[in-house]
């Protein structure tokens, strides 16, 4: 069963009791505490599992919105960890590709690919794709404002008989 939508999302006004509930359970789920630049113990020894771990908290940091929390830090450990070893999968499917062992390049190329599909999925769970995030938070419609000449023009005519073509036509 797909996970229900964030009420910030919800825009029907039929049951405020009920939306009033929701917001105050997902308010007690929300943390304050943010991850740490530092990349955790797990990553020690992996230079480039470290690096995108800089990097991901970086940009994480620079949201105005909360995307990540602590609770998503064994999932962000796991992608950082993959990005590694799709490193080393690379500089050994080089490897192979200059020594001429096209039995050990293929087996590597399929390993690389199913790593690949791996992180995909943990990119999406992490919004790292446009389309992970394009329901994450959506933006505020900026509120027009209303011209005082066009509400007395909409009062003035809206209700009264337009002649077009001959015939008369109600306006509203």
């Amino acid at each position: 069963m797909p996970a229900r939508k964030p009420a910030s999302l919800l825009i029907s006004d039929r049951h405020k009791t009920r939306m009033a509930e929701r917001e105050e359970s997902e308010a007690s789920l929300r943390l304050t505490k943010k991850l740490s630049m530092k990349p955790p113990a797990e990553l020690t020894g992996y230079l480039i599992a470290q690096s995108c771990w800089k990097y991901l908290i970086r940009l994480y940091n620079k949201l105005e919105g909360v995307i990540i929390t602590p609770f998503d830090k064994d999932i962000l450990i796991e992608y950082c960890l993959g990005m590694e070893y799709v490193s080393e999968l690379r500089n050994l499917r080089r490897i192979a590709l200059n020594n001429k062992s096209y039995e050990l390049y293929i087996g590597v190329d399929t390993r690389l690919d199913r790593k690949g599909a791996r992180l995909d999925t943990l990119r999406a769970q992490l919004y790292l794709t446009p389309r992970s995030r394009a329901g994450v938070a959506p933006s505020e419609k900026m509120k027009e404002e209303y011209d005082p000449m066009d509400r007395l023009l909409d009062e003035a005519y809206s209700w009264k008989k337009v002649v077009m073509n001959g015939r008369e036509a109600g306006n509203g």
